[in-house]
């Protein structure tokens, strides 16, 4: 995870692309979920509106993806605690 002034990112890599992004997504809509007390469903709306799926790099083994979040829509203690779930 890192965290910028007006944003947090959450990076996950793995070997397949597509399994990088389906879990960074995840992992932010769970933030979400926790950070704004709201079910699954509507996190998941929230996150379509609101996050930005990046690719960090492609060139090695793993590939790693990282998920905008900006600050007003989550805490860093749920976003800590999405990602501890995992």
């Amino acid at each position: 995870m890192v965290e910028t002034q007006d944003a947090f990112y959450i990076i996950v890599s793995h070997e397949n692309i597509n399994s990088a992004i389906e879990e960074a997504v995840e992992l932010g809509v769970r933030a979400l979920q926790r950070s704004n007390a709201i079910p699954w469903e509507d996190a998941y709306m929230l996150g379509s509106l609101i996050m930005d799926v990046e690719i960090s790099q492609l060139v090695d083994p793993r590939k790693t993806v990282r998920v905008r979040i900006p600050k007003e829509y989550a805490s860093i203690t749920n976003i800590l605690e999405a990602i501890k779930m995992q």
